[in-house]
C-alpha cells in the first residue's frame, strides 16, 4: 500500500506572501502558477470553489472567493467573519472583488435569516443598508 504524503497546514497569511512572491497569480481564468499553468478548481457540495496550494511541504485549500477578498484588500480574513457573496457572483469562476463583503459571522447568519424567502442577497444596496443598520 502507497503511503500518502502528509503535509502540515499553511496559513492563510503564507498563501498572499507566495502571490506576493510571484510564485501564483490570479485571473479570470483561475489561479496559474510562476510557469503559467492553471491549479484545478474544486468545488464543494454547496457550490463553492476551491484551490489547493502545495509549499514546501505544507498545503492549504482556500475558497476563490475568500482568495479574491484577501488579495484585493492584502489582508487575512479577520477570525469570526465571513466573505459574502453579492448576486450571483458564486456562480462565475472567479468572482469579483466588488461582488463581495466581509461580514461579521453573526451579521451573515442574520442577513441570511431575514432573507431566506427573498433573493435579497444580490441587492448591494438592501446589504449595506442592513449593515448600516
Amino acid at each position: 500500500m502507497k503511503r500518502r504524503r502528509k503535509y502540515r497546514s499553511m496559513s492563510y497569511a503564507a498563501v498572499l506572501r507566495l502571490f506576493a512572491e510571484g510564485r501564483y497569480a490570479l485571473s479570470d481564468s483561475g489561479v496559474g502558477n510562476a510557469s503559467g499553468e492553471l491549479l484545478s478548481v474544486h468545488t464543494c457540495h454547496r457550490g463553492y470553489r476551491y484551490v489547493r496550494f502545495y509549499h514546501a511541504g505544507r498545503r492549504r485549500a482556500v475558497s476563490l472567493h475568500r482568495l479574491v477578498w484577501m488579495l484585493a484588500h492584502q489582508r487575512t480574513v479577520p477570525p469570526g467573519a465571513v466573505v459574502h457573496h453579492l448576486g450571483d457572483s458564486k456562480a462565475r469562476l472567479v468572482p469579483r472583488a466588488d461582488e463581495l463583503v466581509l461580514m461579521h459571522g453573526k451579521e451573515h447568519e442574520q442577513w441570511h435569516a431575514d432573507h431566506a424567502d427573498e433573493h435579497a442577497e444580490g441587492d448591494a444596496a438592501a446589504l449595506r443598508e442592513f449593515l448600516e443598520g
